[in-house]
């Protein structure tokens, strides 16, 4: 019997994006905490350009790794969270770390969006 989800993929997803974990796979399909995957290292790397503003990244992240803005944010903090991506680059993941931290901790409190 064949999985369906085997066979989905987002419209404009690369193969970049079809092999990254998602919430519905087994955590066997997951790298495992030693090893950070291709995908990973290679969302970390984009990350870790400077980017002029918003809409430049977000017309690179289409371009260049074919994923909606939506599913790379979802995959960077995937990413972000495996203890392989602070052995890999520990500066960067520690600095998204708190930023989104700082972000969660704002909408908590009632901060509104603009403020963010």
């Amino acid at each position: 019997m064949t999985d369906s989800r085997e066979s989905e993929h987002a419209p404009g997803e690369t193969e970049l994006g079809s092999d990254l974990p998602s919430a519905d796979l087994p955590s066997a399909d997951l790298p495992s905490a030693d090893s950070l995957s291709e995908q990973h290292a290679s969302i970390l790397q984009f990350e870790s350009r400077a980017w002029g503003h918003a809409g430049v990244k977000d017309e690179a992240i289409r371009v260049e790794l074919g994923l909606t803005s939506a599913r790379y944010y979802q995959l960077l903090n995937a990413a972000i969270e495996s203890p392989a991506a602070v052995k890999h680059d520990p500066m960067l993941v520690r600095r998204l770390r708190r930023i989104r931290d700082g972000r969660a901790r704002g909408i908590s409190a009632g901060a509104e969006p603009e403020d963010l």
